[in-house]
C-alpha cells in the first residue's frame, strides 16, 4: 500500500515496502510493485525518491532532503 506523507504542508507518497518516498504517487507505486516483485530496490526508480521512512519507537519518522 502507497502511504500519503504530509510534510511542511506539501503531499508525498511512500512505498509501504521500503519506504522511499517520492513526490509523485505513480513513482511510489513503481517502487512498491518492484519491492514486492523482487524484494530488492531498482536504482531507476529509487533516484526518483526525495527521503524515506524509518522506523523508531514512536512510529515513523522521516529522513531525507525535504
Amino acid at each position: 500500500m502507497v502511504y500519503e506523507v504530509t510534510l511542511k504542508g506539501e503531499k508525498f507518497y511512500a512505498c509501504g515496502e521500503c519506504g522511499l518516498i517520492y513526490e509523485a504517487p505513480t513513482h511510489a507505486s513503481l517502487c512498491e510493485e518492484w519491492c514486492k516483485a523482487h524484494r530488492t530496490c531498482n536504482t531507476s526508480i529509487a533516484k526518483h525518491s526525495i527521503g524515506r521512512l524509518k522506523p523508531y519507537t514512536r512510529g515513523l519518522r522521516m529522513q531525507g532532503r525535504v
